[in-house]
């Protein structure tokens, strides 16, 4: 069903929220010209709605062409809101989301009913308000959102710190746009002791990702699965390429509310315009779901399959495809019906096979290598287009088991578990496994990958070192995939023990063993589905849709680059992004993201992360430029992270601050 435009539409901006203890939060508001009472729907994130996100301003203006009141709020500390934030999901946040709905819903333009959506934090910020259980909630649809911070966000994985992502993109990102000042029109005189109230006062995130290097109550404090507490009806959207592939399924499944699931092909954008695609009217499929939850209306929603997920197919590897081929499909539960499992073993000779090794006292050893993992691509939730590359390079250095080729398709269907006997002469080493689809001309492509730092191999929580040469069953997850395995392709496992630079390498150099023998029997088990059915009606989803602009874009740089350096055994990435966006009324905002992480083959405790953001806005009749440094490097006792802010005011020095922080490294 296509919901239709039939209304005008006015904006409010900056209308200010008052929150319990005082603070005003600052929110704009997209309404339909009419008499009648609407309902609304929030988002509610900290990225600055009046002009690092202002092109998500038309999905606002797309709610209220079609009879919804879009709202836009920053949380406090952020944007033109007062206060200030220390930290992602504070507690605070979340009682202001609470007291925000309660506050919308009062609106005498309001029916009382309020939905929440967003992509990533805004995704994450629904589901935390979600648990708090407003009565006026009645719908939310988290996008790209994770239900467990420590196993499944941008900080660690597998019980290993991701490398490249929190110091050379995201935490000095948050850096850089938390020292830009408010909107002058809200606090007219107050301004200017609002913005340095923020300056002085807001500390980096990243301090609180790295001393917390396990999982602790400060990561399940704000999700935690805690899948009871979500009482409103649940819309979940993900990506398979996407930085958070495991949470969708997850919840779903545990989830005790009325529910619906969609998974794309799609990397950490948003699915009218993510890359790869296919591409979908997504907002449409959003207000299908608030429509029916907030107004009552039967669009159809709730009459389809709970699950659309879209199946993968072979692609020649490349960064920056733009399609994936495949096709849609439905399920009506999960883990789905009729689905099964198979197992295969490694073998001798890089064998892949369903058959148990009957060998004695087998394995393979491989060296850590702690560079290796450039071509798996960059983790999803910053530079969205690096998709992986043919992963041969990397097999080159990896312990490698490949199947015959198939004799009919496959498909594989959610987490494949690997259990994995394997020793190391280290107390701390790292396995990453590959599941690869490897074509008939002999080219690779990354199906998904598994992490565990194996000091985590018995609990997240309390890590505890190797014995060195010791045997350990290893039970790794990989990330949950939908991945058609085509006749005549075959399936390898790639392991080694690094991943970079998605991964902060292990400190030592080791040698570690996979072993394949009758008593220690390595074995990949997949979860798999018939390859198609036809008792499910697909839906039809709607093309992208043209949405009103409110600002030029310009896009001047998107690299990425790897250079090996030969004489000192190196690997450094760098990846680039600058865009621009212009205002109707001459206003400039620009935002430039640089990323550079070097890692040492001969010395795996000394990586280095460097980031630089710069943002400039033109506003108020001046300028203002903030500049960001970050360095995260470590030995093999500590990590020292350095951090340093410059804010400039009509080309002006205006703030300066560093910060300087050492961090022992736990069976890191």
């Amino acid at each position: 069903m296509k919901i239709e435009p039939i209304y005008n539409v006015k904006i409010i901006k900056n209308i200010l929220i008052p929150m319990e203890d005082g603070i005003n939060l600052a929110a704009d508001l997209y309404f339909p010209v009419s008499d009648e009472k609407f309902p609304a729907i929030l988002e509610y994130i900290p990225y600055r709605k009046d002009d690092n996100t202002v092109p998500r301003d038309s999905i606002h203006y797309y709610f209220a062409e079609r009879g919804f009141v879009g709202v836009r709020v920053d949380i406090r500390g952020t944007g033109s809101s007062e206060g200030i934030t220390n930290d992602e999901y504070e507690k605070v946040q979340i009682k202001d989301g609470y007291k925000v709905i309660e506050w919308l819903a009062s609106q005498d333009w309001c029916n009382g009913s309020v939905g929440m959506w967003g992509t990533s934090y805004g995704g994450f910020t629904s589901i935390e308000v979600a648990m708090l259980n407003p009565p006026k909630l009645k719908a939310i649809t988290p996008v790209y959102a994770t239900d467990d911070r420590y196993t499944d966000d941008c900080h660690y994985c597998g019980g290993a710190l991701r490398a490249y992502y929190d110091t050379g993109f995201y935490g000095n990102f948050m850096v850089a746009l938390n020292a830009l000042p408010p909107s002058r029109e809200i606090y007219k005189e107050r301004w200017e002791d609002v913005w340095r109230n923020r300056l002085e006062n807001c500390e980096p995130w990243i301090f609180n990702w790295l001393e917390n290097e396990t999982d602790s109550d400060y990561w399940r404090e704000a999700l935690g699965r805690k899948y009871d507490k979500v009482r409103c009806p649940t819309f979940i959207i993900g990506g398979w390429r996407d930085g958070y592939p495991n949470p969708p399924l997850r919840l779903f499944q545990n989830l005790k509310v009325p529910k619906k699931l969609l998974i794309g092909p799609w990397t950490h954008e948003r699915p009218h315009r993510a890359i790869p695609g296919p591409n979908i009217d997504f907002i449409n499929e959003m207000l299908r779901w608030f429509a029916y939850w907030l107004k009552g209306i039967d669009t159809g929603i709730t009459s389809e399959p709970p699950i659309t997920i879209y199946v993968q197919t072979y692609d020649e590897p490349s960064p920056t495809r733009t399609q994936t081929t495949g096709y849609w499909r439905c399920e009506d539960s999960w883990p789905p019906k009729d689905s099964s499992e198979i197992r295969y073993y490694l073998k001798g000779r890089g064998l892949l096979d369903e058959f148990k090794p009957l060998e004695e006292k087998a394995f393979d050893s491989f060296e850590y290598i702690p560079t290796i993992g450039t071509k798996a691509g960059l983790w999803s939730g910053g530079w969205i287009t690096c998709l992986p590359l043919d992963q041969r390079v990397d097999e080159t250095y990896s312990l490698n088991y490949t199947s015959k080729s198939m004799d009919k398709d496959m498909l594989i269907l959610g987490n494949p578990i690997m259990d994995l006997y394997a020793s190391a002469n280290s107390d701390i080493a790292f396995f990453i496994i590959k599941l690869i689809d490897v074509a008939p001309d002999g080219k690779s492509a990354l199906i998904t990958k598994g992490i565990l730092n194996a000091t985590r191999r018995d609990s997240f929580e309390y890590p505890k070192p190797l014995e060195p040469n010791k045997i350990y069953k290893l039970t790794i997850q990989l990330d949950a995939t939908c991945w058609l395995i085509q006749k005549g392709h075959s399936l390898r496992v790639s392991i080694s023990g690094g991943d970079w630079p998605n991964l902060w390498p292990s400190p030592k150099e080791w040698i570690g063993k996979i072993y394949r023998d009758s008593s220690y029997s390595s074995s990949l088990t997949l979860p798999i589905a018939p390859p198609s059915r036809n008792d499910l009606p697909i839906p039809s989803f709607l093309p992208p849709p043209e949405l009103k602009e409110f600002v030029r874009f310009i896009r001047k740089e998107h690299s990425w680059y790897i250079v090996d350096d030969m004489f000192d055994g190196s690997v450094t990435v760098k990846a680039n992004v600058a865009d621009i966006y212009s205002f109707p009324n001459g206003d400039l905002y620009e935002s430039e993201e640089r990323m550079e992480a070097k890692g040492y083959n001969k010395l795996p405790s000394n990586a280095l992360v460097k980031g630089f953001s710069r943002k400039y806005l033109k506003r108020f009749g001046e300028t203002f430029e903030v500049i960001s440094k970050s360095s995260l490097n470590s030995n093999i006792e500590e990590f020292i992270l350095n951090i340093q802010l410059e804010v400039y005011r009509n080309g002006l020095p205006y703030f300066t601050k560093n910060w300087s922080r050492k961090i022992k490294r736990n069976l890191l």
